[in-house]
C-alpha cells in the first residue's frame, strides 16, 4: 500500500456511528469547520476507511452493530495507531470506563450524548489541526497496520441491518449552516414515528425470545440510537424515555429476571413522549425549547390515553406551554419531574385512588407543584374524592379549550415561587409561611410595613399587633393597595374588616394555608387583564392579542415582527432596590412602549423585566430604526434608588414571519435567541438578523 506523504489540504474525520440520524446531525457542523467526513456504520467498514481514507481524527460511538466502541479502539491501539480518537456514547459513564478510555486507550476526548454538534465539531477541529510533525507520525502509525491481524470483532448472525435513511437537504455549510441544522431537526422529527415502530418491533422480538442474544442486542441498538440522537436533536424528553427503556433491556441482556411491567411502562413513556414531541416546520434561529425562559409553564400530564396528550397539546398551543406526558402512576418513576411547573392528573371512573397515588408520588418529588385533577364525571362525591387527593384544582369532562386555558392560568399563578408576604408583628406565623416556600418580610411597626409595601409590592399584607388597624388603613390607601390581599390576625375583630381588611386569619393550624390561598388569588388576578405596573396587557391577554395579529397578517400574506424587550440587569436591580423599584422601571418603559408605536400594534408585559410587542405588516429590518429610537428614549430615563442612581437600558431581539417562522412559539424562540446575541452597548443591544 502506497500513499503520498503530503499533508492533506482538508483534514479527514472518520465518523464511526451506526445511527444515520446522528451522523446527519454532526456532519454539517464538522464540514462548516473545514473538515471532510468519512462515514462508517460498522467496525469492519471503519477499519477499511482507516487504512484508505487518511483520517486525521476518529470519532467512535459506544455501541455498534458488530462490536463495541471500546473493543474497536482497543484493537486499533493494539496495532499501534496513534491517531486522536474521540469517544461518544450515551453510556460508559462510570469512572472505571472513563479511566480505561482516557488512560489505557489514550482517547483524546470522551463525550456523552446528548451533545451539541458545534461542541463536538470544535473539539474535533482542534485535534485535526496539529503540527506537520505530529500529523506525519500519526499517518505512519496507520500505514503500518495489518488488517488481517485484527480479529475479535463480533459479526452479527443475521442479515445486514437496513440503513436509517433521512431525506437530507443539500448543505451550504459556509452560508447556511443554521438553516441546514433546522432542516435536519425537522426531518428527524418526522422520522420519530418510524423509528418508534422499528424500536417497538425489535423490543417485541426481544420479549418473545429473551434467551436469543441477537434479538436482545438488536432491540438495545434501536433504542440506544433513538435515545442518544433524539436528545442531541433537542428532543430531551424522548431521549430520557429511551434511556429508561434501554436500562430495562440491559437488565434483560445481563440475564436478570425481566420485570415486564417496568418494561411496558418504559415503552409507554417513550411512545407518549414521541406523540408529544413538538413539530418542527420552520427553519430559523430559534432556541431549543428547553433553553427558553419565555415559554411555559412546563406541564406534567398523567393519563394512559395518548389522545388526551394530543388534545392538551392542541388546546394549550396558544399558551406556549410545554408538556411532559406520563402514561400511569408507575411510569412517574421514569419521568423527569425536576423542571415541571404544574400537573394535570386524570381521575378515571375505575381507579379513583390511582389519582391520589399519582399526586402523592408527584408531591414526594415536587411538593411545590400545583396540581389539577381531570375527572370523567362530576358530582359532589367526586369533588370530595378529588379534594381528598390533595389536588389544588378540579376539572370535569367535558372540558373545552377555554376551560383548559383558564385552568392553566390558575395553576401557573398558584406556584409558590415568587409569592411575597409582608408581616406585621407575627413572627411565629412568618416561620410557618417560610416553611411553605413563601418570601416573607417581617416588620415591627406600621411605618416599616408601609415602606416595604411600596418597595416590594407583596401579594399579601398580614397585620397583627397594636398597630393592626392603622397598618390596614394605610396600605389600603396606598398606590396598588386595592389589588393586594390585606389580612388581619384574629383579635382585631370587626374593626379590622371595617378598616379594609379582606379577611381575618383564624387561630390554628390552617392559618398558613389561608395566607397561601389569598396570595395565589392575587397572583392569578395580576396575571390576567392589565398589568398594574406597566399599564399594558398581562401575559395571558397579550398572548391572545399576538395570536390575533399574527393570524390577521398571515391571512393577508403580510409580514409580522415580534420584539422581545428586556430591561438589562432587571433581576439584579430588584435584588438591590426592591420589587417596587423594579415595578417603577417597568412602568416607565411600558408607558414609552405604549405611546411610541402604532395603536394597532400589540404590546404587553411578559413577566419580570421582559415586555413583548407585535408589529403587523412590517419586517424586522423595517422596524429596527423605530426600535432604536425607542431604546434611545428609554436611555434618557433615570431613577434614584436606595443604593444608587439607575440608568435604564433595554436590549431587544426581533424575529419576523414568515422568515423566522409562521407561528408564535417559533417567533418567540427566535427573538429570544437573538436577544441573547444582542451586543451589550450603552445604548441598548439590538439583534434582528
Amino acid at each position: 500500500m502506497t500513499r503520498s506523504h503530503d499533508a492533506p489540504v482538508t483534514p479527514n474525520v472518520l465518523l464511526l456511528d451506526d445511527d444515520a440520524a446522528f451522523r446527519g446531525l454532526v456532519r454539517p457542523a464538522l464540514e462548516a469547520r473545514g473538515l471532510a467526513v468519512l462515514e462508517a456504520r460498522k467496525g469492519r467498514e471503519a477499519l477499511q476507511l482507516l487504512a484508505t481514507g487518511d483520517p486525521s481524527v476518529i470519532v467512535v460511538d459506544g455501541l455498534l452493530p458488530d462490536t463495541t466502541g471500546l473493543r474497536w479502539i482497543e484493537k486499533v491501539r493494539e496495532q499501534g495507531v496513534t491517531l486522536p480518537i474521540v469517544f461518544v456514547s450515551a453510556f460508559y459513564r462510570d469512572l472505571d470506563s472513563y479511566k480505561r478510555l482516557k488512560e489505557q486507550l489514550a482517547c483524546a476526548d470522551v463525550l456523552y450524548k446528548p451533545l451539541s454538534p458545534d461542541d463536538l465539531a470544535a473539539r474535533v477541529s482542534a485535534l485535526a489541526h496539529v503540527s506537520p510533525e505530529r500529523r506525519e507520525h500519526d499517518r505512519q502509525s496507520v500505514l503500518e497496520i495489518d488488517l488481517s491481524e485484527i480479529d475479535g470483532l463480533d459479526e452479527p448472525d443475521d442479515e445486514p441491518l437496513s440503513e436509517d435513511v433521512l431525506v437530507e437537504p443539500t448543505y451550504d455549510t459556509t452560508q447556511n449552516a443554521a438553516r441546514s441544522y433546522d432542516e435536519l431537526v425537522a426531518a428527524y422529527r418526522k422520522s420519530l414515528p418510524r423509528q418508534l415502530e422499528r424500536a417497538v418491533a425489535a423490543c417485541a422480538a426481544a420479549r418473545a425470545h429473551p434467551d436469543v442474544r441477537a434479538e436482545v442486542r438488536e432491540a438495545i441498538r434501536h433504542v440506544h440510537d433513538l435515545a442518544g440522537s433524539a436528545a442531541s436533536f433537542g428532543f430531551e424528553a424522548v431521549g430520557h424515555a429511551g434511556a429508561s427503556l434501554e436500562s430495562e433491556l440491559r437488565r434483560l441482556e445481563a440475564g436478570e429476571t425481566p420485570e415486564w411491567s417496568r418494561f411496558d411502562e418504559a415503552l409507554a413513556v417513550l411512545r407518549a413522549n414521541i406523540a408529544a414531541a413538538p413539530e418542527v416546520t420552520q427553519v430559523g434561529v430559534a432556541l431549543p425549547e428547553t433553553s427558553s425562559h419565555l415559554l411555559g409553564p412546563r406541564l406534567l400530564v398523567v393519563d394512559d390515553d395518548p389522545a388526551l396528550v394530543d388534545y392538551f397539546t392542541g388546546a394549550l398551543a396558544q399558551t406556549l406551554a410545554s408538556f411532559v406526558p406520563c402514561a400511569s402512576t408507575d411510569a412517574l418513576g421514569h419521568a423527569d419531574l425536576s423542571s415541571i411547573e404544574a400537573a394535570f392528573v386524570s381521575m378515571p371512573f375505575e381507579d379513583v385512588l390511582g389519582a391520589g397515588r399519582a399526586i402523592e408520588r408527584i408531591r414526594g418529588q415536587r411538593p411545590d407543584v400545583p396540581i389539577a385533577v381531570l375527572a370523567l364525571e362530576d358530582s359532589f362525591e367526586v369533588r370530595e374524592e378529588a379534594m381528598a387527593t390533595g389536588a389544588d384544582l378540579f376539572l370535569a369532562h367535558p372540558v373545552d379549550d377555554r376551560d383548559l386555558r383558564r385552568a392553566l392560568l390558575r395553576l401557573d399563578a398558584m406556584r409558590v415561587e415568587g409569592l411575597r408576604v409582608a408581616v406585621l408583628a407575627a413572627p411565629d406565623l412568618s416561620t410557618e409561611l417560610r416553611e411553605r416556600g413563601l418570601e416573607v418580610r417581617d416588620h415591627a411597626d406600621a411605618s416599616s410595613l408601609l415602606a416595604c409595601f411600596v418597595r416590594e409590592r407583596p401579594h399579601v399584607v398580614l397585620a397583627g399587633g397594636d398597630e393592626q388597624l392603622a397598618a390596614v388603613r394605610t396600605v389600603r390607601m396606598a398606590d396598588g393597595g386595592d389589588e393586594t390581599a390585606i389580612l388581619a390576625l384574629a383579635g382585631g375583630g370587626i374593626d379590622a374588616l371595617t378598616a379594609g381588611a379582606d379577611a381575618i386569619v383564624p387561630l390554628g393550624t390552617s392559618r398558613a394555608e389561608v395566607v397561601l390561598r389569598f396570595a395565589r388569588r392575587v397572583a392569578s388576578r395580576r396575571a390576567r387583564g392589565i398589568d398594574v405596573a406597566s399599564g399594558l396587557p398581562a401575559r395571558a391577554e397579550l398572548l391572545d392579542l399576538l395570536h390575533a395579529k399574527l393570524g390577521e397578517t398571515r391571512r393577508r400574506a403580510r409580514a409580522f415582527t415580534l420584539a422581545v424587550i428586556e430591561i438589562r440587569d432587571y433581576d439584579s436591580i430588584v435584588a438591590r432596590e426592591g420589587t417596587g423599584f423594579g415595578e417603577r422601571l417597568v412602568g416607565a418603559v411600558g408607558r414609552l412602549l405604549a405611546t411610541r408605536f402604532r395603536l394597532e400594534d400589540a404590546r404587553g408585559r411578559w413577566r419580570g423585566g421582559t415586555l413583548v410587542a407585535g408589529f403587523a405588516e412590517a419586517d424586522a429590518a423595517t422596524m429596527a430604526p423605530a426600535v432604536r429610537r425607542f431604546q434611545s428614549e428609554v436611555r434618557q430615563l433615570a431613577f434614584h434608588g436606595d443604593t444608587e442612581r439607575v440608568k435604564v437600558v433595554v436590549d431587544v431581539g426581533l424575529a419576523s414571519a414568515p422568515t423566522d417562522g409562521d407561528d408564535l412559539r417559533t417567533l418567540v424562540l427566535a427573538a429570544e435567541a437573538r436577544l441573547g446575541r444582542a451586543p451589550r452597548s450603552d445604548a441598548g443591544g439590538l439583534a434582528f438578523s
